[in-house]
């Protein structure tokens, strides 16, 4: 044997086992690279939101994280805008916001708003009841807490609710400069607790999940308020109105003030509302007309009307519908019609 041959061989076994021990720490060097995020996630490397400077909407995670004792509300899909074509006709006001339904079709709805008594509430329960009728009313949380019999009472009637916040706050500064300019107050976080919280109350009040519908206070939002409130699945519902000629499903049975030049008595109401259409039949279509639960008339109540309005109104061709049925319906015959309009495929 070759005396550097006995020199080298311990050596090699000396090493052997260390370059096995390289090996090994590079393969799970590499197979760590396969599996492990390429740069961090910490928060501060995640780019940050715009808080709702624009109209966007952004995507809604599927859950959001609890936050004291507030249960754990899924967040929901955004709601359906107008197509563009229909957005033209039935609302010149933005995404999410639905002054009327279809123009085409003879369906109109009747909706009250409730903030601060429910004084006409059980009479307009029963005319409506006498007469078949369903009606979207749209609550504040304020009022589910003060009137909850009541409630209960509209809900067992078959009448959808929405929500009016659960607050009758200012949305925008139309009250200061006759524009609707968003509060400097008003985030986005703040109107979605306003339309969580009134959930939460309309739960415990009923039992029930409230209607996606919602109507800001006073009639004040915008295009942008209106997105905030879409993230959390909710259409903006105002009245219907036409500017062209000075017409307004606007009933203004809330204005209690004689001396106000806006105030109507209650024959008066009855003929404003019957003469939206002109005369014209259809002109009415899709209308949706606002009352209110109550006010602070001392007479000439504006429920007095409510029979002779329905009469009225179906005597001339028209169908009383819940906003979300004359939303549905309006969309559903907007389908049919654009199939129908398709240009058909030569021979």
């Amino acid at each position: 044997m070759n005396p550097a041959d006995g020199v080298r061989q311990p050596k090699i076994a000396l090493f052997r086992p260390l370059a096995w021990g390289l090996g090994l720490l590079l393969i799970l060097a590499v197979m760590g690279g396969l599996v492990a995020p390429p740069f961090s996630t910490s928060p501060r490397h995640k780019p940050a939101k715009p808080i709702g400077t624009d109209d966007s909407i952004e995507p809604a995670p599927t859950q959001r994280p609890t936050t004291g004792n507030r249960p754990d509300v899924a967040r929901f899909t955004p709601a359906l805008a107008l197509p563009g074509q229909l957005q033209r006709e039935w609302s010149a006001e933005g995404p999410y916001h639905f002054t009327r339904g279809s123009p085409g079709l003879p369906l109109i709805s009747l909706t009250f708003d409730g903030d601060s008594t429910d004084c006409d509430l059980p009479a307009i329960l029963l005319v409506l009841a006498r007469r078949g009728i369903t009606a979207t009313f749209f609550l504040t949380g304020e009022f589910l807490e003060r009137f909850p019999e009541s409630v209960r009472a509209a809900v067992a009637g078959g009448h959808e609710i929405g929500s009016h916040l659960y607050r009758h706050v200012h949305l925008t500064t139309w009250e200061e400069n006759r524009h609707h300019d968003t509060r400097p107050e008003l985030t986005r976080e703040y109107l979605h607790d306003l339309l969580e919280k009134n959930e939460v109350v309309f739960r415990s009040v009923t039992g029930q999940s409230m209607t996606k519908l919602w109507r800001a206070p006073f009639g004040e939002t915008n295009p942008t308020i209106n997105a905030w409130a879409a993230e959390r699945g909710y259409r903006q519902v105002t009245w219907t109105r036409n500017e062209s000629r000075d017409k307004s499903m606007d009933s203004l049975d809330w204005v209690s003030d004689r001396a106000e030049p806006r105030y109507l008595t209650a024959p008066q109401i009855l003929e404003r509302l019957l003469a939206f259409d002109g005369g014209l039949r259809g002109g009415a279509n899709g209308a949706i007309i606002l009352m209110h639960t109550g006010s602070q008339r001392r007479e000439e109540r504006g429920w007095t009307i409510l029979d002779d309005l329905i009469v009225g109104m179906i005597r001339r061709g028209y169908r009383f519908e819940p906003v979300s049925r004359l939303i549905q319906v309006g969309l559903a015959d907007a389908r049919v019609h654009a199939r129908d309009d398709r240009p058909t495929a030569s021979p």
